[in-house]
């Protein structure tokens, strides 16, 4: 039996060829030489070859609408429903046989051999569709619906895996910069702790050094205080000084007075009078200007104490004043401390929100995986709740869900039917169709 017969004028066999030709290179068999063998009636072998095709291609040009073998061939091909027509050059509806204008045409007048070309992709599924049995054509269609729906299906997932994996890697980097600033904020906890410790110490030194300024003050005190004493004792022995320095001038004076109203002046009576005493003046004298050197170095030595107290309580307070600024920036460090340890501790806490939700949406990815891979199964399996298939299983194992059972069932090659336990969890594969009973403790499916 021919596949294909061609109708077409002789004067188009040139542009008809390459056609006849593209069909020949993928497997089809063309009825186009019209040479009628010897002893055989035309009209006879050609309505026997037109009647055995499976199609019938009418090739429309200026030519052949005005062939009366061409249109016959095409009215009797439209007759047994096996027409195809096409056009070889552009015609208008006035051009085109009467009632065979409504038929469609595909137009190969532009075509060079490009089997990707749209006018040439529509000529082959309406040859293929002539070509086709009825049965095949149906399972065909099946298999490509179900081909564009798990098409969009699996399109469908891919567009949610990766809205996923975007949400994933954008939590990703959220945590990663969360980890960032929680480094950066212990770093800096760290520095701030060394700090601390560092302003901890300058404190304790700068108390050591207040205590030991605040001993030398004491310590001066008391040199003054004792210098202060020196000073009074020398004063009241200077007074001393001065009052027997006044009696003996007094005890000088009076025998000069009285000898002078008891005898008459002379020169070796005032002269052994008055030299007697000269020794004990010039002690006196030099007992005073000892004292009096004394005093002053006494004074000198005071001045000098209480500018040197004077110095140690304007370093006690700068001491002072540094170890207040100390506790001030100590109060600020902990402060800072505390501020990033919160910091540190909030990043923690994002870090885990992060984890927290990067985990929901792989649960998520899952859950949509599973429930895509259950809907694309659901199809293939008659489900029977509530009964056991018995037989020897080909393969079992432990699973989360009946879906589970079901999807392992339909990618292993081979298998036919499979029951699930419910308790405890366990799925049993079948390579053919085994027995059913009724168990209230499983869930089976058999292959459509």
């Amino acid at each position: 039996m021919t596949d294909i017969f061609f109708s077409y004028s002789s004067a188009d066999r040139e542009r008809v060829r390459p056609i006849r030709d593209a069909l020949v290179a993928q497997g089809f068999e063309v009825f186009w030489d019209q040479q009628v063998p010897a002893g055989t009636d035309w009209d006879t072998w050609i309505r026997q070859h037109l009647t055995k095709s499976k199609c019938a291609m009418a090739f429309w040009s200026a030519t052949s609408v005005s062939s009366d073998n061409v249109r016959h061939e095409a009215t009797v091909a439209k007759q047994q429903g096996k027409l195809i027509s096409v056009l070889l050059e552009p015609l208008t509806a006035e051009q085109f046989p009467m009632g065979l204008y409504a038929q469609q045409a595909a137009n190969l007048s532009g075509w060079s051999g490009d089997y990707s070309h749209d006018e040439w992709r529509k000529f082959r599924r309406e040859f293929e569709a002539k070509l086709t049995p009825g049965w095949v054509r149906r399972q065909i269609d099946e298999l490509e619906a179900e081909m564009v729906g798990e098409r969009a299906r699996r399109e469908g997932a891919e567009h949610r895996d990766s809205v996923l994996q975007a949400q994933i890697a954008k939590e990703a980097k959220t945590q990663q910069e969360l980890k960032r600033e929680r480094n950066e904020a212990r770093d800096e906890v760290v520095a701030l702790k060394a700090t601390v410790e560092e302003l901890t110490r300058a404190r304790s030194e700068a108390e050591a050094r207040k205590t030991d300024t605040l001993q030398q003050v004491a310590a001066l005190r008391a040199t003054v205080d004792e210098v202060t004493r020196a000073r009074s004792d020398a004063e009241q022995r200077l007074s001393k000084v001065r009052q027997i320095k006044a009696k003996q001038i007094v005890r000088s004076i009076s025998p000069f007075v009285i000898a002078a109203a008891v005898a008459t002046a002379g020169f070796w009576t005032y002269q052994l009078i008055w030299s007697a005493p000269q020794p004990v003046l010039a002690i006196t004298s030099d007992s005073t200007a000892d004292a009096e050197t004394k005093l002053k170095a006494a004074e000198i030595e005071q001045q000098r104490l209480q500018e040197e107290v004077h110095g140690q309580a304007k370093a006690a307070a700068d001491a002072e004043t540094k170890l207040k600024a100390a506790e001030a920036e100590q109060q600020r460090l902990k402060e800072e401390v505390q501020r990033q340890t919160k910091a540190a501790a909030d990043a923690e806490a994002k870090r885990k929100a992060a984890e927290a939700a990067k985990a929901e949406a792989e649960a998520a990815a899952r859950s949509a995986a599973l429930a895509q891979s259950a809907s694309a199964t659901k199809a293939l399996f008659e489900p029977r709740g509530n009964t056991e298939v018995t037989g020897v299983a080909m393969d079992y194992s432990q699973v989360s869900s009946r879906a589970e059972c079901e999807q392992k069932c339909a990618l292993l090659t081979g298998c036919m039917a499979f029951t699930f336990q419910k308790s405890p969890k366990w799925c049993y594969l079948y390579s053919r169709s085994a027995d059913f009973r009724q168990n209230e403790n499983f869930d089976s499916g058999i292959r459509k």
